[in-house]
């Protein structure tokens, strides 16, 4: 198969971040819409207020109903079928959209990482949707300082959205809870940083100053899994991704990712999805 297209930002909208959101039915224009796979270098949410249709995100096929969300990170793959009559709100935004200095910025969009579908009812859905809702009247009328005011309303849809997906976390004033959470934020984002170098427990242990049981506990307790079962998942995944989005040898994917030696890259695959590598990207459709 063709590899995966990714979309990219046009460098003429970025200002001074790129920044857009639409009616869900001004894009459908009374027509069904399918979109192939592909992936992108930017962060999209999809808001279905009333809808249906399906959304493939990472290998995962999720059903788009009345009073859904999702919300994917730059690097994802997906395609999209959304069915004429659909309505709610598409946005899309740059890394850069945020100041990565700022550290609520930066929770707001982590507090998203591991929820990327939410299937709600009206009550639960329409504050997040209202917080969108501003987003898209300020983007149309545009008047003074319009691109800040999104920026909070972002913030606020974003942990709106984490108070839908934190249900095992009971006590959210729990100083220990609060600080479970930070440090799996952390931990997360590490691994999105060094997946090709470090791929070790203690490797993310030591950046962590932590030892691997409190690294383990902490992610058991917030995540439902030990390090290693994360670490290996998203290996996975990235392997999925490359052989889906390029056409590279199987032996440049492993190298791409740390492996010098691709025959252990190709067992290793094997082991946990059953196929090898080139087998999965010829059988995939």
């Amino acid at each position: 198969m063709s590899a995966i297209p990714i979309r990219k930002i046009n460098s003429h909208l970025v200002q001074p971040g790129f920044f857009t959101i639409r009616r869900l039915e001004d894009i459908l224009n009374g027509k069904d819409q399918i979109q192939d796979l592909h992936r992108h270098e930017y962060y999209l949410i999809l808001a279905v207020k009333h809808g249906a249709g399906n959304h493939e995100i990472d290998f995962t096929n999720y059903k788009i109903s009345d009073y859904s969300i999702f919300v994917m990170r730059p690097g994802q793959v997906h395609q999209l079928e959304i069915k004429k009559g659909s309505t709610g709100i598409l946005a899309q935004f740059s890394n850069d959209f945020y100041d990565n200095q700022d550290t609520g910025h930066k929770n707001a969009l982590n507090s998203s990482r591991d929820n990327i579908y939410l299937s709600l009812i009206e009550a639960t859905f329409n504050p997040l949707y209202n917080s969108l809702s501003n987003c898209l009247n300020e983007f149309e009328n545009k008047e003074d300082n319009y691109y800040d005011i999104i920026r909070l309303n972002l913030i606020q849809f974003f942990y709106q959205y984490a108070r839908q997906t934190t249900r095992t976390l009971k006590d959210k004033d729990n100083t220990a809870t609060l600080y479970f959470t930070e440090k799996s934020d952390e931990f997360m984002d590490l691994l999105e940083k060094n997946l090709y170098t470090k791929k070790q427990v203690s490797d993310y242990a030591d950046l962590m100053n932590l030892s691997v049981f409190q690294l383990n506990s902490i992610l058991l307790k917030t995540l439902g899994k030990r390090c290693s079962e994360i670490i290996t998942e998203q290996i996975l995944l990235e392997s999925k991704r490359q052989l889906l989005a390029t056409s590279d040898q199987v032996s440049q994917i492993a190298y791409k990712l740390g492996y010098e030696d691709a025959s252990y890259f190709i067992r290793f695959f094997k082991k946990h999805i059953g196929i090898t590598p080139e087998m999965f990207r010829k059988n995939f459709k």
